[in-house]
């Protein structure tokens, strides 16, 4: 039925967290029916989404760095998503550049994180949706001070700040879409 607050028959986010679902996973289930479209929320389609989306997380973790965005994927996604915004068939899209053996894993991941400045699934913390094991907030403040040292060429703040971030044992390095932290 129709959810609604006077008859109670409605989830919050809260209540999908403290049921062990990532809200990233009920993101990317609405993701995968159209916006026009009526869906039937249930706890197995909800389990079924946050399996889905942890294997997404998986096969980017094996992807190497330094990739450049396949065009070809990007222009396909681009008029999928113009086209009223059709996600269910621009998540095909992202299963079918997985599972596309033609372009380097490097390529994959690059292009997967385009993707996903529309999609918003965060692909680019994926280890971490993984592990469970969320970056601290004092770690991700010294890394986007370090990218406005970057950008403003004080490449000598940036390196002291890489060394204290190595010093609290993460890592951080450099895409095309911005930096990347990993726990040592």
């Amino acid at each position: 039925g129709k959810m609604a607050k006077s008859t109670e028959n409605f989830i919050r986010l809260k209540t999908l967290v403290e049921k062990g679902f990532s809200p990233l996973a009920y993101r990317y289930w609405l993701l995968t029916a159209h916006y026009t479209k009526t869906i039937n929320f249930n706890w197995d389609t909800m389990k079924s989404a946050q399996t889905a989306l942890i294997k997404l997380y998986v096969a980017i973790t094996k992807y190497e760095n330094g990739g450049s965005i396949n065009f070809d994927y990007k222009k396909r996604f681009s008029e999928m998503v113009s086209d009223d915004l059709d996600t269910p068939r621009a998540i095909a899209l992202v299963w079918e550049l997985v599972k596309d053996s033609s372009v380097s894993s490097a390529d994959k991941k690059a292009t997967l994180l385009s993707f996903d400045s529309v999609l918003g699934i965060d692909f680019e913390h994926a280890k971490e949706h993984i592990t469970g094991e969320p970056i601290p907030a004092d770690i991700l403040t010294l890394a986007k001070e370090r990218e406005t040292a970057r950008a403003s060429g004080d490449f000598a703040k940036a390196d002291e700040i890489r060394k204290k971030i190595a010093d609290l044992g993460y890592e951080i390095s450099d895409t095309t879409t911005g930096f990347h932290i990993t726990k040592k």
